[in-house]
């Protein structure tokens, strides 16, 4: 949720798109804005040199949960993505 709030923060006005998807287990978000275009190095310095700490705990939770995230660079629609990873295990009841 820290994602998406920080990306409806930084663009008033633009599109924002979430997009779930449940898989094998893998709960997939990738969240898509139109904000300040993002190049393969605006990605490297991010993650070297995160701007705050959400970035870094969302990595940090979806790393600790076994899955991931990923920062994708401005396409050419000039969107750019967000891609979070989380493994949900299925509990039975007994």
């Amino acid at each position: 949720l820290n994602a998406i709030g920080e990306r409806y923060k930084r663009k008033p006005g633009g599109r924002l798109n979430i997009q779930a998807r449940f898989s094998k287990n893998i709960l997939n978000v990738a969240i898509c804005d139109n904000g300040k275009k993002l190049t393969k190095q605006n990605i490297l310095d991010l993650w070297n040199d995160p701007p705050g700490i959400g970035l870094y705990l969302a990595k940090e939770y979806a790393e600790s949960s076994g899955g991931g995230i990923a920062l994708l660079p401005t396409n050419s629609r000039g969107f750019k993505t967000t891609v979070i990873k989380i493994p949900i295990q299925q509990h039975t009841n007994l």
